[in-house]
């Protein structure tokens, strides 16, 4: 089992997004949280978000943009599952592992990106302080007004919401 710390000096907000694009009448959500209060017992996790985050972009209709982050991990970590997310224009996502000894490897490689089925993959994978992960999510805009990057579902984003453990790693 594991867990996220939660401390008396934080605070946390949840967002469920629904979307009912086919417009089915009557679809009812039984979505909740259960909340466990006790003490550590397993590993802890925290969440590492790679990628440009909200990218300064601006995709015109029928073009492609490509935005490309890098981030140096500061300390050894075991990745449990990454959420790769964009939106709507997200066309493909790729992430890559650079190790300190300049090898290179494949995290997640995605085509043909589908706004409708976001999901969890498995990364059973360890990273020494000093590897790298380079996030590049590529746009295109199929619509008639340009694109621009922010927190709308018709703007645009690059992410990939990463656990790993121990609790505290990051990119720098």
């Amino acid at each position: 089992s594991g867990g996220f710390r939660i401390t008396s000096d934080k605070h946390y907000l949840l967002q469920i997004h629904y979307n009912n694009g086919a417009g089915i009448e009557g679809v009812k959500d039984n979505s909740g949280v259960r909340l466990y209060i006790g003490d550590t017992d397993g590993p802890e996790y925290s969440m590492l978000a790679t990628g440009s985050g909200i990218p300064r972009i601006s995709i015109p209709p029928g073009e492609t943009v490509d935005s490309t982050d890098t981030c140096t991990i500061n300390k050894d970590l075991e990745l449990l599952a990454g959420f790769p997310h964009m939106h709507e224009t997200g066309d493909e996502f790729h992430e890559t592992i650079t190790r300190t000894n300049g090898a290179e490897e494949s995290l997640i490689e995605l085509t043909g990106w589908n706004f409708e089925a976001q999901l969890f993959y498995d990364l059973p994978l360890t990273l020494a302080a000093g590897d790298q992960i380079t996030t590049t999510c590529t746009f295109f805009n199929r619509g008639d007004k340009t694109v621009q990057g922010g927190l709308r579902t018709e703007d645009e984003m690059c992410f990939d919401f990463i656990y790993a453990t121990p609790a505290g790693g990051a990119c720098q």
